[in-house]
């Protein structure tokens, strides 16, 4: 008996011959057929074989477009569906004989030649579909994932309604703002509450915000900011309670979100819960785990542990060593009978197998090498990234010696080793066809009278500093120390000898430093009044927020060097407003250091049409000594090339002549130049000019390569052999946010920095094609910066922050690439509080110099930093506070002495001694602009970390920080001399090393 599915297919067929003898019926031939029989025979020989063997002289009339009535069919049940679907397919085989059809499936790939095989198909395509939505549908609901979407903002209060991950994201005083406005909008003076469920109307702020926290969040959120009491539940409550919360909202925010300003978010609980027991938390009272025996510490106690664990480890190998052998002395005693043969045989025994133990050990333990490109095949911290290996070593303040004498010499020699190298490689190289062919002429530079100077240089020259209060040689490191006093994160100071002065524009000061001594950093600063290192930097005016340092790789004839140095011409809004002149002006210094000592003298300034500069690089390869009488393919008389890119204008480069620099002059009269670009680099026809916002020059292949980021969202790159050719364009859909900043780091290659804190490298060879992206929250950030001559890396900071101890604290990361292609990621040591503006990396000594907005200037130095060509890795670490800036406020009317202004609060004495009564609401104006920040703060000059130990800084600050340092440079020819500025429109030069 046939079966009920071979019973169901022969009746599918019986029910298809007629549609298709029907369909045979409109058949028309060219020459008749002898008889009808002949006909019906043919037809049916047609029908069992697919329809493959049909008369090229016959034609198919199945009406017009078979070919779209196909492709209108969206599924196989569709095509089916079609009363004359067989006609329709050979029709169009027959008039496409190489086409073929795809199934109309959307979920099947498979393509057919012929009608029968696509029919089939078709029959036995549609059941499986059905059947697989059929089962999607009657499965479990708690079987289909929760999709978390990203918390969006929105304007007004009443929008968070059926958004509660939106509303749990939220600070506190972004709810309460929300609140305000949302009750301002009222007519009634009451808001309901957002919990759908609740018609709870209210008319106070923080009755508002603390019943929709209760309301309409779970119970997590009822512990912000009481980390300390969700830190004392147990293991089980805490994982009901973020479980519970997770099930409500799609992202949790840490506890701290508003004591600590963490902006941290999490959506599972392992995480969540990791971060919590550690963010804010001290070294003493900060959870450890010991990665060799699970032993659970502090982090205080880790380092004694570790020495320990790793004693306990070579005691566990030697007692095995000597056990094993004693075992085979033992077989070996029992068949000979000569004891002290035996007795040296155990000795011999014992030395090997722990030799061979010991190299197991090394083997199992330290395989990564940066140096000789080995990342470990298994590991908790190799992970895959885009098909490549990418291993991120551990936090640098565990297990990481600071470098001995020994270990800065072979490491200095290294650097050196690298440089000669690259020098050698690019001397071999012939300067770019560009740069051969500019030159220097006279007639294109002009001085500009006083009568024709612009208003905005007029408005410059007549302003003075904030209140600057200079160290003198009278105070020394330790009497700085002993005069701050700890009050609830505040630093007083009880006498101050020195006055607080208003420094004029481009008139040098120097800038007395005493620092400890210290033989190398390994060892501890001396604590002797007479074993100190002092001397005297520089410090200098330059009349508005500092935009632009670039040091000048060239060394002049006389022995000085030169830095470029660009300013904002207004301290509130950075650009004056309702401006219409396109004028903006370079200023070239020249300074000199003698051993520990800096002056610096302004040469004179460039007027330039390209707005507000922006940004300016040298080109890196025009080095050595200015030689004047010498001409050849290095342009050895030109203090160098310059490109500068502003808020308009493009790229431009200028030919710097030493006429200008060299020339001596005994007027104090500020000299202005006006000259016209040697080069004008443009973006093709379909692309807009924007401003240009960060540009890079490549020291590979004569300097042939030069990139500039715009602000339009595009980043141009020039061939300098072709410079009148535009510029290649990098811009992909695939940005979620548009490019900030970029380097250039091994030949060829360029980092490019997004907004969105993810880092991504291009080769440049040949097609513009992505090779590593970076996107961890920690190690990639919104800037980049490089040292090709030594490293073949990229530096990445600007990223998210850290809660290392108990301050939020910004590092940065050092990325580079493995010869297969894998690469590591080196976090370095240092940390800022509130953000690092700038970094800058020494050519002589690799230390990497950063500045940021807490005021600080640290020198860095990291072993795994592994110069180019270097056999070995060094594992060492060290960094120092090299200088801090620090704001006062003058005069405190409550506690009648000056404090330093860490955080935010425009109450009069809420630093120190606080009042009651009236006085204690006393306001006090917000400081926005240079003469308010003159008349409420003075800045003063600390070489020591005066921060440790005290409060953290706010995130955000309603007065101008006007001790934050925006920009730093170190310099070219020398080195271990930093050259920093920032809000205050300060330029110091100063001496540091480790």
């Amino acid at each position: 008996m046939p079966t009920k599915a071979k019973r169901q297919r022969l009746q599918k067929e019986r029910d298809l011959q007629p549609s298709l003898l029907d369909g045979r019926s409109r058949i028309r031939k060219q020459e008749p057929s002898d008889s009808d029989e002949e006909l019906s025979t043919a037809l049916r020989a047609e029908v069992i074989s697919g329809g493959c063997t049909r008369d090229q002289d016959e034609t198919v009339d199945i009406g017009p477009g078979p070919y779209d009535a196909f492709k209108s069919c969206h599924s196989s049940a569709d095509l089916l569906a079609l009363p004359n679907y067989f006609n329709v397919i050979h029709a169009i085989f027959n008039e496409r004989p190489n086409e073929k059809l795809k199934c109309p499936n959307e979920t099947c790939s498979r393509e057919f030649t012929n009608t029968q095989s696509i029919i089939s198909h078709a029959r036995n395509c549609a059941p499986t579909k059905k059947r697989r939505s059929r089962k999607s549908d009657t499965s479990s609901p708690n079987r289909i994932h929760k999709q978390r979407e990203a918390p969006k903002q929105f304007q007004y209060y009443n929008d968070y309604e059926g958004h509660a991950s939106s509303w749990a994201v939220l600070s506190t005083a972004d709810k309460m703002s929300l609140i305000t406005n949302e009750l301002e909008r009222s007519k009634i003076k009451r808001i309901r509450c957002l919990n759908p469920d609740c018609s709870m109307k209210m008319k106070e702020v923080d009755e508002v915000l603390s019943h929709v926290n209760q309301c309409y969040l779970p119970e997590y959120f009822t512990y912000l900011g009481k980390a300390a009491e969700f830190r004392a539940l147990d293991k089980k409550e805490q994982g009901r309670i973020t479980r519970k919360a997770l099930g409500v909202v799609d992202l949790l925010p840490c506890l701290n979100i508003d004591v600590l300003h963490c902006e941290q978010t999490y959506s599972h609980f392992y995480g969540l819960i990791y971060h919590i027991q550690r963010c804010g938390v001290g070294d003493e009272d900060r959870p450890w785990k010991c990665y060799r025996c699970g032993y659970m510490s502090t982090f205080l106690q880790s380092k004694e542990h570790l020495a320990e664990c790793h004693r306990n480890e070579l005691a566990e190998i030697v007692e095995k060593a000597q056990e094993l052998a004693q075992r085979e002395a033992i077989i070996e005693e029992n068949e000979s009978g000569e004891e002290a043969a035996t007795q040296q045989k155990k000795q011999e025994k014992a030395d090997s197998i722990l030799r061979k133990l010991m190299k197991s050990a090394r083997l199992r333990g330290a395989q990564v090498s940066v140096s000789r490109g080995v990342v470990p095949e298994h590991s908790s911290r190799t992970s895959i990234t885009a098909g490549f290996k990418r291993y991120k070593f551990k936090s640098v303040d565990l297990g990481v010696p600071v470098p001995s004498a020994d270990d800065l010499r072979n490491y200095q020699a290294a650097l050196i080793c690298a440089s000669d190298a690259f020098d050698r490689a690019r001397d071999a190289e012939p300067l770019c066809r560009s740069l051969l062919e500019v030159e220097f002429n006279c007639g294109d530079w002009a001085t500009v009278p006083p009568e024709e100077r612009s208003d905005l240089l007029n408005g410059m020259l007549e302003k003075c500093s904030v209140p600057v209060r200079l160290p003198s040689k009278k105070s020394n490191h330790a009497d700085d120390r002993r005069s701050h006093a700890e009050t609830k994160g505040v630093v007083t100071r009880e006498a101050a000898n020195e006055t607080a002065e208003r420094l004029a524009i481009f008139v040098s000061h120097a800038l007395h430093y005493t620092v400890p001594a210290r033989k190398s950093p390994s060892s501890e600063p001396s604590t002797s009044s007479l074993d100190t290192m002092e001397g005297d930097g520089c410090v200098v005016y330059c009349g508005g927020p500092i935009s632009v340092i670039t040091s000048c790789p060239r060394l002049l004839e006389d022995g000085s060097e030169c830095v470029a140095v660009s300013v904002f011409p207004d301290e509130e809004y950075l650009i004056e407003r309702n401006s219409l002149s396109n004028i903006g002006y370079l200023q070239f210094w020249r300074h000199r250091r003698n051993a520990n000592n800096v002056s610096a003298k302004l040469s004179f300034l460039l007027e330039m049409n390209v707005g507000v500069i922006l940004s300016a690089v040298w080109c890196p390869l025009l080095r050595g000594k200015v030689n004047v009488k010498a001409e050849n393919e290095r342009k050895s008389n030109l203090i160098g090339i310059l490109a500068v890119g502003g808020m308009e204008g493009g790229v431009v480069i200028y030919v710097i002549p030493h006429e200008e620099i060299s020339e001596n002059r005994k007027s104090e009269e500020v000299r202005v130049m006006r000259g016209n670009p040697n080069l004008i680099l443009r973006l093709p026809e379909n692309h807009s000019e924007s401003p240009v916002i960060s540009l890079a020059w490549s020291e590979f292949d004569g300097a042939a390569r030069l990139a500039a980021v715009y602000a339009s969202g595009c980043i141009g790159i020039w061939d300098m052999n072709n410079a009148s050719d535009p510029a290649r364009i990098i811009i992909s859909d695939e940005w979620a946010s548009p490019p900030m900043h970029i380097a250039f780091g091994e030949r060829n290659k360029l980092a490019i920095a997004f907004r969105e804190k993810f880092l991504r490298i291009y080769d440049l060879s040949s097609e513009f094609k992505c090779v590593i992206e970076e996107s961890a929250p920690r190690s990639a950030g919104m800037k980049v910066t490089s040292c090709e001559r030594i490293f073949p890396g990229t530096f990445s900071y600007q990223g998210d922050c850290i809660t290392s101890s108990e301050f939020l604290e910004h590092t940065m990361c050092y990325i580079t690439m493995a010869p297969t292609n894998n690469f590591f990621v080196v976090p370095l040591a240092f940390r800022h509080e509130v953000r690092i503006w700038d970094a800058a990396i020494c050519p002589r000594s690799g230390c990497v110099y950063t500045a940021g907005a807490d005021g600080r200037l640290q020198v860095s130095l990291n072993g795994r930093i592994v110069p180019r060509h270097a056999k070995i890795d060094f594992p060492f670490n060290c960094w120092r506070v090299a200088m801090t800036l620090i704001r006062k406020l003058k005069k405190d009317p409550v506690g009648q002495k000056e404090t330093t202004t860490e955080s935010n609060s425009l109450v009069n004495g809420s630093g120190e001694g606080q009042a009651s009564g009236e006085e204690e609401q006393q306001l006090r104006a917000v400081a926005t602009d240079l003469e308010s920040s003159s008349e409420h703060f003075t800045l003063e000059f600390s070489f020591d970390d005066v921060k440790r130990g005290k409060s953290p800084i706010d995130q955000i600050s309603l007065d101008l920080r006007v001790e934050s340092l925006n920009r730093i440079a170190v310099s070219e020819t020398f080195g271990k001399l930093a050259i920093c500025g920032g809000e205050a429109g300060l330029l110091i030069f100063l001496p540091c090393e480790l």
